[in-house]
């Protein structure tokens, strides 16, 4: 048998109590690498990301001007 490691999903919801627009990318700490990151920016204010890499991911967000 063949071990194979599959990616567990998770879901990042975080509270914008102002409401900002972002953008984000997902940081790779072991390979050193960025992936783009989809947001669901709600009018509760509220964001969402789904995180479903094999890796443990940071997300980087940056407020859009």
């Amino acid at each position: 048998d063949v071990y194979k490691r599959q990616p567990h999903k998770c879901t990042v919801k975080l509270y914008n109590p102002n409401g900002y627009t972002y953008s984000a990318k997902w940081f790779d700490p072991v390979g050193n690498t960025y992936a783009k990151a989809i947001l669901k920016q709600s009018p509760e204010n509220s964001i969402e990301c789904v995180h479903d890499f094999e890796n443990d991911m940071l997300l980087i967000l940056s407020r859009e001007q």
